[in-house]
């Protein structure tokens, strides 16, 4: 064996010590809170690798496996995580940045209108505010046999 077979020869030895790793966050894109992502670790490891899922400046594991999935994503799961990738032949992590941003800003407000001809009529009015990526419906109720769900509800005559 030459002296150029000898050094091919070493750097297919030392490519297959070199563990390829990469990390992704799906779905891509703005992450919104309320919503979920996952975290997929790959790698081209021989033996297979056990993969353990960290989030920067927290000691304890966050997940262990190939994929991390959160659910119900806030602002403070906002941060960078490493994937571990650890077998025989040795260890290696990848990072990624997880950035959640606010969800819009959503106003419900409930309105209760009694009136009575003669008496002292009370009007109750009842708001709501929340942030998530997901809107609600908006419907009227009229009364127990009639339901329509425009956005606006126009009444034409009010006879009391």
């Amino acid at each position: 064996m030459d002296r150029e077979d000898r050094v091919l020869a070493k750097l297919r030895r030392l490519k297959k010590k070199v563990l390829l790793l990469s990390v992704s966050v799906s779905p891509s894109g703005e992450i919104v809170e309320g919503s979920s992502v996952n975290l997929t670790c790959s790698s081209d490891a021989n033996p297979a690798a056990n993969y353990t899922w960290y989030k920067e400046n927290e000691d304890s594991p966050k997940a262990s496996g190939q994929i991390f999935t959160i659910t119900d994503l806030r602002p403070e799961h906002s941060g960078n995580y490493y994937c571990e990738a650890q077998n025989t032949r040795g260890r290696r992590n990848s990072t990624l940045n997880l950035t959640v941003v606010a969800g819009e800003l959503h106003t419900f407000i409930y309105t209760h209108l009694v009136a009575s001809s003669g008496l002292t009529n009370v009007f109750c009015c009842c708001a709501v505010v929340w942030r998530f990526g997901d809107s609600f419906p908006v419907s009227w109720n009229i009364s127990p046999w009639q339901q329509i769900t425009p956005e606006v509800l126009h009444i034409s005559s009010l006879y009391l």
